[in-house]
């Protein structure tokens, strides 16, 4: 939204295991995770949110495997 776009609802990725529409995806910048203590903060991040919000961490090579936060 802050660059001028508007998510529309669609339905929910089979990883979501949810029936329904979702709105997104929505893409936040936290910049390069590239330690674990980096992954750490977004994993206590990922708790704060609401049920409904995923994160998809692409990782970095040789140092953070991608992962999908959920709670």
């Amino acid at each position: 939204m802050v660059a001028g776009v508007t998510p529309e609802k669609e339905p929910a990725p089979v990883f979501m295991q949810r029936n329904g529409e979702v709105y997104g995806p929505l893409v936040l910048g936290f910049g390069r995770l590239n330690s674990y203590k980096q992954l750490e903060e977004l994993e206590r991040l990922s708790e704060t949110l609401p049920d409904w919000f995923y994160i998809y961490n692409p990782g970095a090579r040789n140092s953070v495997p991608k992962e999908t936060l959920h709670k």
